[in-house]
């Protein structure tokens, strides 16, 4: 019989409420006694001992989650109760002494925190808002460029600058920035000049549509992905770059199916790289490249992205039969005779899900065994490599797909034509 292998104290409830009520018709000297009271009572909170021993153990995480809370605490809406109605120059502002303290990336995304979760809470809001104009208003003051603040909000890393919270805190900060010093800075130019060149802008695209392990896709970073994807097409359309030129700049393998496949993953490169993919086909026409050529072109001896080559080489040899009625090339036997001695990777290739007339290739491909009288074990040994005797220590992920095939394939045969000798002497 043929057998086949295959707790701490949170730092929200630290800022507990001032039994004191706020009147706004008290004297501006009390305005002053309950912002000193509110500030002492934050230092209390950073300068706790218990706080510094968490704040060694948190990460920014953490920092960022605790920080909302203490925006939201009773006092602070209080404050903003108190801010509400006042003009800027007599409002109460924290933004020092939070910057200070936590650092301007988490004081960044703890107000957009704040914002989105607080629209039944004007006054809260309204104070949320106003921290973050003044954030932006001191980087200003103090002469910050927009490189500056990209440093100053701590993006942990090139491919999270989408998911982060303080993008849109960047992208506000761009905005003044260009009116007060009348410039043309966008975000588009900021990454590229941050993060490199447009190529690696691209990847950043694409890694933006995919979720960190363990999450899930953010949606307003795949939404802002998309829009600097768009501005970057948008761009080199402007630029009237040629495209073998986007190609460059997009840093696409010279196999035009490569390239195809690296710029699926996004929309918008798919767009440029499909009529990429046809002026290829039809350069090759033009110059009267014939079947082989293109195989040896499309490097299939480096089996990797098989199916996509394979896919670019029957859209070539449909095109070329149009062209010419009596080109009679046989793609399979193409294939067979460019990987001799590779069969082997061949057979592991057409193992997986194939369109068009490749899905065909295997079942052409089990005949020549069949005729040559391979039973499984024959395919094993012969194609594969393997000696007969490890094959009970079973064989890769790779191979058992296809000897899985094969079997079914040679069990389906064997019910009408001859059975190979291998089979008749009962070695399967």
């Amino acid at each position: 019989m043929w057998i086949f292998f295959w707790s701490g104290t949170d730092a929200s409830k630290l800022a507990a409420p001032h039994s004191r009520s706020l009147r706004k018709s008290e004297p501006i000297k009390n305005e002053e006694r309950v912002f000193n009271r509110l500030t002492t009572k934050l230092d209390d909170i950073v300068d706790a001992a218990k706080f510094k021993r968490l704040k060694l153990q948190w990460s920014i995480q953490h920092l960022d989650k605790d920080l909302p809370k203490l925006l939201k605490s009773s006092q602070m809406e209080k404050l903003a109760e108190f801010n509400l109605n006042r003009a800027p120059s007599k409002q109460v502002s924290l933004i020092g002494r939070l910057t200070a303290k936590y650092g301007d990336d988490i004081v960044a995304r703890a107000l957009v925190s704040v914002e989105r979760s607080t629209s039944d809470n004007p006054a809260l809001l309204a104070m949320a808002r106003q921290i973050r104009e003044d954030q932006i208003a001191n980087w200003l003051k103090n002469g910050e460029t927009v490189p500056g603040v990209v440093s100053k909000l701590k993006f942990v890393d090139d491919e999270s600058i989408f998911r982060s919270k303080a993008l849109g805190v960047l992208e506000d900060f761009i905005k003044e920035y260009n009116k007060a010093k009348h410039g043309d800075e966008t975000l588009l130019k900021t990454l590229t000049t941050v993060y490199g060149d447009e190529s690696e802008l691209v990847a950043m695209v694409s890694k933006a549509r995919t979720a960190f392990p363990y999450a899930q896709i953010n949606p307003r970073s795949v939404e802002k992905a998309n829009y600097i994807e768009d501005q970057l097409i948008g761009m080199w359309k402007h630029e009237k770059l040629s495209d073998f030129r986007v190609m460059s700049k997009l840093q696409f393998s010279d196999d035009i199916n490569e390239a195809r496949d690296v710029a699926k993953n996004t929309v918008a490169s798919f767009d440029v790289a499909i009529p990429l993919q046809r002026k290829q086909l039809d350069d090759w026409l033009g110059n009267g490249y014939s079947i082989r050529k293109v195989f040896s072109i499309l490097k299939f001896k480096e089996v990797d992205d098989f199916a996509s080559k394979l896919d670019v080489l029957d859209q070539y040899t449909k095109l070329l039969k149009a062209k010419n009625l009596d080109d009679t090339t046989d793609i399979f036997k193409v294939l067979m005779k460019g990987l001799s001695g590779n069969e082997d990777k061949l057979a592991i290739a057409l193992s997986k899900p194939l369109s068009g007339e490749a899905k065909g290739y295997q079942a052409l491909l089990f005949k020549e065994w069949f005729a040559k009288d391979f039973d499984p074990m024959n395919v094993v040994v012969k194609v594969f490599k393997i000696p007969e005797a490890d094959v009970a220590a079973g064989y890769s992920k790779e191979v058992a797909p296809t000897v899985k095939q094969y079997t079914k394939f040679f069990n389906g045969q064997a019910d009408t034509q001859p059975l190979p000798p291998a089979v008749r002497n009962g070695r399967f």
